[in-house]
């Protein structure tokens, strides 16, 4: 048999890897009070929700237990499209996974409520039954009057003010009490994102924070991981 060229030998093994998909990873969805594990996020390599990624998301979660959630970060844009919902709901019914314990998190920058295909498929979702959450909170510009008439039933404080707490300079404490005061007028879950010390965690608890996710509760895993984890609970983090 004819030798394959080294050179092309190389190429075909980078074109290999090139083509293999990149998995998705998990970071834990922490209560703050308990520093239990309520859950998992988790992240496609782009950042961005696609149907193939929530579908493997999906059935890797189907095998968690009962209580755990499933969150996702979408798109303004996502939400845009007409089809978008009607995938969702696709996704969940071929994984059997409940609509129920799906998170979809959306982000404030750039959301609009007012626009109509928009705001179908928020309410096509809500009416399915999956969980909306408003994510990087405080960078956009969605009003009180707006986010209370949206069925959105969490907010997440966005990473930037979690980092900025207690700062010397830029200090964001007034901003984070100013949401956590708008997240209890309404009745809302309040979150944060890129909790990374003590400290950002007992700011952020003082606030009436109740959950969270950042390293400090641990870095994103793969799915494997994620299995071994749950097979010695119980599922707690660890305490300073």
């Amino acid at each position: 048999m004819e030798r394959m060229p080294r050179e092309h030998g190389e190429d075909a093994r980078r074109a290999a890897s090139a083509a293999a998909p990149v998995p998705l990873s998990y970071c834990p969805l922490v209560d703050l009070d308990a520093r239990r594990i309520v859950g998992f996020a988790a992240h496609p390599p782009d950042g961005l929700l696609d149907m193939q990624f929530l579908r493997e998301a999906c059935a890797e979660a189907a095998h968690w237990p009962a209580d755990f959630v499933l969150a996702m970060k979408v798109a303004p844009e996502q939400l845009r499209k007409t089809a978008f919902s009607l995938k969702v709901m696709q996704a969940l019914a071929e994984s059997e996974f409940p609509a129920a314990r799906l998170e979809l998190e959306i982000a404030e920058d750039g959301f609009c409520s007012e626009d109509a295909p928009t705001r179908l498929s928020v309410e096509m979702l809500h009416a399915a039954g999956v969980r909306l959450a408003l994510g990087q909170f405080g960078t956009g510009y969605v009003s009180r009057s707006e986010l209370g008439s949206l069925p959105i039933g969490k907010i997440s404080i966005d990473a930037s003010l979690v980092a900025a707490l207690g700062a010397a300079a830029g200090d964001s404490t007034p901003t984070v009490s100013a949401l956590a005061d708008l997240a209890a007028a309404l009745g809302l879950i309040l979150a944060a994102a890129g909790i990374e010390t003590e400290d950002h965690l007992a700011a952020l608890r003082a606030e009436g924070c109740m959950q969270g996710e950042g390293r400090l509760f641990g870095a994103a895993m793969p799915a494997s991981e994620v299995r071994a984890m749950l097979r010695h609970p119980p599922l707690a983090v660890a305490a300073a």
